[in-house]
């Protein structure tokens, strides 16, 4: 069996040299310089017109080049606009809010294992309408903090099925915008995303359920 192999031009070479260089000024950028969204896109942009140059496009092929790169991402910044607003409705509406207290106020009522691994599920309930992980803990943690300690279990294994859930359901909730731009690049259908990524969500989920049972019988803290 014969392999058809190319090696590299100088072009290819210049294009892959411009394109570490530029990671390294935008990743400078940001820890030093406090660089945003607005210089990051500056600064790729740049590099695509010095690409079509190095390439020996015209400026008309260029831009056509970056159209069809946009047709691309239209349909990914779609989704990601619709979840996002979705979570922006049910939280300015408070309505995020009464759902947190509705599923964790009953927990007080439990044992603490029980209600340590029903953390978790609430966890996971609440990432559909909250899918931003910094936000989800801002918004469960001042009521989960008291609570923990109010029927015996320590912060850690509190802040444990927080982590456990909140990564975890990153991967299904249609309100992840990041997620739903990348099955859709990928040009994956969501149904048959949930097929192929529930049973290992699911398997993951109870590993980690069975980790905070783990450590709140070793005492964690």
């Amino acid at each position: 069996m014969n392999l058809e192999t190319e090696t590299f031009s100088f072009r290819n070479k210049m294009i892959l040299n411009l394109l570490a260089l530029t990671f390294a000024g935008v990743t400078y950028g940001l820890i030093a310089l406090g660089w945003g969204y607005n210089e990051m896109s500056a600064c790729f942009f740049v590099l695509g017109l010095v690409y079509g140059t190095i390439a020996g496009f015209s400026f008309n092929q260029t831009t056509e080049v970056y159209i069809e790169g946009f047709k691309e991402m239209v349909f990914a910044a779609l989704i990601i606009g619709l979840a996002n607003g979705v979570s922006i409705i049910l939280k300015d509406g408070m309505v995020i809010d009464s759902i947190v207290y509705g599923l964790f106020g009953p927990l007080e009522q439990l044992p603490a294992t029980a209600s340590a691994v029903l953390m978790m599920g609430s966890h996971a309930i609440i990432h559909f309408p909250m899918p931003s992980t910094s936000g989800h803990a801002i918004l469960t943690m001042p009521i989960l903090s008291p609570l923990a300690d109010l029927i015996g279990l320590s912060r850690q294994v509190c802040v444990l099925a927080y982590q456990y859930s909140a990564i975890m359901m990153d991967l299904i909730v249609p309100t992840n915008g990041a997620t739903m731009a990348v099955i859709a690049l990928a040009g994956i259908n969501y149904k048959n995303w949930i097929q192929f990524i529930i049973k290992p969500v699911l398997i993951m989920l109870a590993i980690g359920a069975i980790a905070i049972v783990v450590a709140i019988q070793i005492g964690y803290h």
